[in-house]
């Protein structure tokens, strides 16, 4: 049985009014939880993507290694289908500009304008997912013919890894 009072309650608002009110507390809602996730996407400086990289990345560092230096980092892909090559690098200075290298190319800014802006510069964490997504089936510019043995694509390996990472010595003057 019904209780009286449930009969006897008369809502101070109109049923649009209601509504109103619903959709305002519905935005609301939405709008904390944007807000909120967006705080949690920004990458306040330099020093918290180094701190944080492998939490908010770790999905993606299963594939794609990293080095910091001094004043920038490196984020590079290796491929080692037939012979191991660095076939994407992601650089991210100090100041959160970012260049993109595919096959030892740097890509004009032009082309990332999608995702860091006219600026190329890095401010939230899914700039960089959406990076490592779109390069995270680059292949290699040219394919060696002929079997290499184990020791020699090692070796091929070894060289081609030490000769980037001198060139990024070299290159933030370390």
């Amino acid at each position: 049985m019904l209780n009286t009072y449930l009969l006897l309650y008369k809502p101070n608002f109109t049923p649009v009014l209601y509504l109103k009110c619903c959709l305002y507390r519905y935005w609301f809602l939405i709008t904390c939880c944007f807000h909120e996730w967006l705080s949690s996407d920004e990458v306040a400086a330099f020093e918290d993507l180094v701190d944080n990289l492998e939490e908010k990345m770790a999905q993606y560092l299963r594939q794609w290694s990293w080095k910091v230096l001094t004043d920038c980092m490196w984020l590079y892909l290796v491929n080692f289908e037939l012979c191991p090559c660095v076939v994407c690098c992601v650089k991210v200075c100090r100041d959160m500009t970012v260049s993109v290298y595919v096959n030892g190319v740097r890509e004009h800014d032009s082309r990332f304008t999608w995702v860091f802006g006219t600026d190329c510069s890095m401010k939230l964490w899914s700039q960089l997912e959406n990076i490592f997504s779109h390069n995270n089936c680059a292949q290699p510019r040219t394919v060696m013919q002929g079997d290499l043995s184990l020791a020699e694509s090692v070796s091929v390996a070894s060289n081609i890894l030490t000769s980037a990472l001198q060139k990024v010595n070299v290159e933030c003057g370390l």
